[in-house]
């Protein structure tokens, strides 16, 4: 995570230049309890890579393709 005093122009350089290390985030947002995840647009890269990860946690991710995908994510989120 980064704080306001980060140099954000630095760092995105950084992730521009560099691998980035997606698998590795997405473990540590997992260990820190985080069990819901959004993917906007089309495809399905970040359920790809929650599926790989060997996890007994039960994750909810939710899919934001269009305008009724929108609505039903809002829904899902405000517990309707």
């Amino acid at each position: 995570y980064y704080s306001d005093e980060d140099n954000i122009r630095e760092i995105l350089a950084e992730h521009i230049i560099n691998p980035v290390q997606f698998k590795k985030t997405l473990e540590k947002m997992l260990e820190e309890g985080i069990d819901t995840f959004i993917e906007i647009g089309p495809g399905k890269t970040l359920s790809g890579f929650l599926k790989r990860i060997d996890t007994n946690k039960e994750i909810k991710i939710l899919n934001i393709s269009n305008v009724e995908t929108y609505k039903n994510t809002l829904s899902i989120l405000k517990g309707e």
